[in-house]
């Protein structure tokens, strides 16, 4: 079936359509043998598409966090929020993530109260 004939001055509205991205089931593997008993992660699914928080040393926080973008996948310190960079697999991603004693120290500045300012 063919679509009809366009007739002259008419416009055609085209809407775009945001691609939500999300973590293939490769992926959802790969970051379950990732975890262990001191290495754990936390899944979030939010508008934009999914990541996950991966957690070293049971730490209280984060340490990094993965998500897909452009079917690469994308990893980053979520303390310094510095990109480590993008990977074609999420098992080559987890590779790169630097353990114990590579970990980059956080450091904690003291912070004035409005008041002493």
């Amino acid at each position: 079936m063919s679509a009809p004939p366009l007739r002259s001055g008419e416009v055609i509205w085209l809407t775009q359509r945001q691609v939500r991205a999300g973590f293939t089931a490769r992926d959802l593997e790969d970051l379950a043998q990732w975890a262990s008993q001191t290495r754990r992660l936390a899944l979030w699914d939010s508008d934009t598409g999914s990541f996950a928080m991966l957690y070293a040393d049971r730490s209280p926080w984060a340490s990094w966090a993965v998500a897909r973008e452009d079917g690469m996948v994308r990893l980053w310190n979520s303390i310094t929020l510095a990109d480590v960079g993008r990977f074609p697999c999420m098992c080559d991603a987890l590779a790169a993530i630097p353990l114990n004693s590579e970990l980059a120290e956080v450091v904690f500045y003291n912070v004035l109260p409005f008041r002493a300012a």
